[in-house]
């Protein structure tokens, strides 16, 4: 079992590389082909633009679906966490079951929170790409889900490099691990690139 897993961490490992190095190709030729776009634009995508809802608006797709992927990722090690525990708290099941998945929960943990602590900056760096490589005039909702989500990721290192008094340390624990921010962070992220696209 050991092995298998150690196995799946090192594919996940590779599989992010491969990712991230695409991603970075991908971009690159994203921005080379908006920058000879922009020259001339046909006469049907401009009459397209005058009659959609946010005609300013422009996102480049590619760093933002790199973004997603990314926080995606970085985060399953937690949602397998959160499945567990809840699996473990609420599912009538006998103790030697619940100390099974207790045991494989804290192992996958090892395994997948350095994930979780080098995606999410790498994911907020892939944002702030993305954020300034677009153009949103119709609605704010994208710079307070960029602002909501550096925040989150921030309140993250403070509690991973224990940044903040002792007094303080387990109210900003609670703060990043309370479903409530990620759920209003999400919602604003979706509604805010519902509006755009």
């Amino acid at each position: 079992m050991n092995s298998f897993l150690g196995l799946t961490i090192r594919i996940l490992f590779i599989a992010c590389a491969l990712v991230a190095v695409m991603c970075s190709t991908v971009m690159n030729l994203a921005i080379a082909d908006d920058h000879h776009r922009g020259r001339s634009s046909g006469k049907a995508e401009s009459m397209f633009k005058q009659f959609s809802p946010g005609r300013h608006d422009e996102g480049n797709e590619t760093t933002g679906q790199a973004a997603a992927w990314l926080f995606g990722i970085a985060n399953v090690g937690i949602a397998i966490s959160l499945l567990a525990k809840g699996v473990v708290r609420y599912a009538p099941m006998a103790d030697q079951t619940r100390d099974r998945i207790k045991r494989m929960n804290q192992k996958q943990k090892r395994y997948l929170m350095p994930l979780h602590y080098f995606l999410n900056p790498l994911a907020l760096s892939l944002a702030l790409t993305h954020f300034f490589m677009s153009s949103c005039r119709s609605t704010v909702l994208p710079e307070w889900g960029l602002v909501l989500m550096a925040g989150f990721i921030g309140v993250g290192i403070m509690v991973k490099f224990k940044m903040c008094p002792m007094t303080l340390r387990r109210g900003v624990y609670r703060i990043h691990t309370s479903p409530l921010p990620l759920a209003v962070l999400l919602t604003i992220l979706f509604i805010g690139h519902s509006i755009v696209d």
